[in-house]
């Protein structure tokens, strides 16, 4: 037996009806399942790829916005910070003074 093999068997089930549609099709273009299937499974695949490429694109397109409100709303509370005298200690600088 060849261990080098570059194909594999699979199996699954199909309903009959979409079956016997695509058996009378297969027979009046003269092709076969397998090239049909093979087709079919690539072009999903590479459709999925793109779809895949995409949604990673949106992905990193989302996460540097968030990222950019986060670094905004960072400089917006320390530039808040700095425009609010600090009221703990007053305008004194001694403790005793603030009571």
């Amino acid at each position: 037996m060849d261990t080098n093999q570059t194909y594999k068997l699979i199996n699954f089930n199909i309903p009959l009806h979409l079956s016997n549609n695509m058996d009378g099709l297969l027979k009046y273009k003269g092709i076969s399942r397998t090239s049909v299937l093979n087709r079919l499974i690539e072009g999903w695949c590479r459709s999925e790829t793109v779809e895949l490429q995409k949604d990673k694109t949106l992905n990193d397109v989302v996460l540097s916005i968030q990222k950019q409100n986060v670094e905004s709303e960072r400089k917006r509370v320390v530039r808040h910070q700095k425009e609010q005298p600090d009221t703990w200690f007053g305008s004194s600088s001694r403790w005793e003074e603030s009571f």
